[in-house]
């Protein structure tokens, strides 16, 4: 795949760019994260904390109302050109089950719905879990525990206990994990009025990314930037201009540091032969010089 590649994901899809550069840690030269959906657990957010009330009282009918309802109200703000966009690919027609004997111009609009099945827009925020499997490592395994596990099908319930049934969510938490191990740079972007990005979570996010073995070296190493705009969860999606022109100049960076980095990898292949370039342990022989020496001494001075 031809680099650089800068990831730039919104919401889901920011976390989603997380996950993927722990599959593949050099794919990205860097990730532009905005508004991620990533949380230590399902309760730290408000949205899903809503989502899993509701799912506990009234159900999936209940939440995709909701969900339709907070959408409607999203749209109003969202910029004419997303909008578009958004009913271009975000629905499809259904067929027309019964026939009308007046002219076209006395039709009702054909009906649509969204793109992808019902089912798979509330999947995205739940998982079910009705029988109250439990991640694995949480419980006794004895002959009076109630705790059980289902490796095949539920392997991935994380999080704790009380929080996982009858629906749970593993994605955000299982991303959280991983944040300290990311490889690529990384630029956040969150709306000030954030519901799932409060000043506390910001801190958080920003503090701990990158931070652990194999990460990027975190703030510390100029690695991890933070901006936050006005605006909300929505603001790549209401406030176009003012989002690409906070990730322009990261875009723009981590294009020169890409360079700056395949410069520094060729010229040091380049100076070795064939011979070193297959060995690749020119730098261990005075190393281990060294140590041979220094143990030779130590002998030679024994009485």
């Amino acid at each position: 795949m031809p680099q650089s590649i800068v990831g730039v994901g919104h919401s889901m899809g920011a976390g989603q760019l997380v996950l993927l550069s722990m599959l593949h840690p050099r794919l990205f030269t860097s990730l532009t994260l905005i508004e991620p959906v990533i949380s230590p657990d399902i309760f730290t957010g408000q949205e899903a904390h809503l989502d899993h009330n509701v799912a506990q009282a009234k159900g999936y009918l209940e939440i995709q109302i909701r969900i339709i309802q907070a959408a409607r109200k999203s749209y109003k703000r969202w910029d004419k050109r997303v909008l578009d966009r958004w009913i271009s690919n975000g629905y499809r027609e259904l067929p027309v089950t019964t026939r009308r004997d007046s002219d076209d111009s006395h039709q009702a609009d054909q009906p649509v719905t969204l793109a992808s099945p019902n089912y798979q827009e509330v999947l995205q925020y739940l998982r079910s879990n009705p029988l109250d499997y439990k991640p694995v490592g949480t419980y006794e395994v004895d002959e009076t525990s109630s705790g059980h596990h289902d490796h095949l099908l539920y392997s991935d319930i994380i999080g704790p206990p009380h929080a996982n049934s009858p629906f749970y969510q593993y994605e955000p938490i299982l991303a959280w994990k991983m944040l300290k191990h990311i490889r690529p740079a990384v630029f956040n972007l969150h709306g000030e009025s954030s519901p799932i990005a409060t000043p506390e979570m910001r801190a958080n996010m920003l503090n701990r990314t990158g931070t652990g073995v194999g990460g990027n070296g975190g703030v510390r190493e100029s690695r991890v930037q933070q901006m936050v705009l006005k605006g909300s969860h929505q603001l790549p999606l209401e406030q176009v201009a003012e989002t690409t022109s906070a990730i322009g100049p990261w875009v723009g960076q981590s294009a020169q540091s890409w360079k700056e980095d395949e410069v520094r990898l060729v010229e040091g292949w380049a100076e070795q032969s064939m011979r070193d370039r297959l060995k690749a342990m020119n730098d261990w022989v005075p190393v281990l010089q060294g140590l041979y020496k220094t143990e030779s001494q130590k002998r030679d001075s024994r009485p």
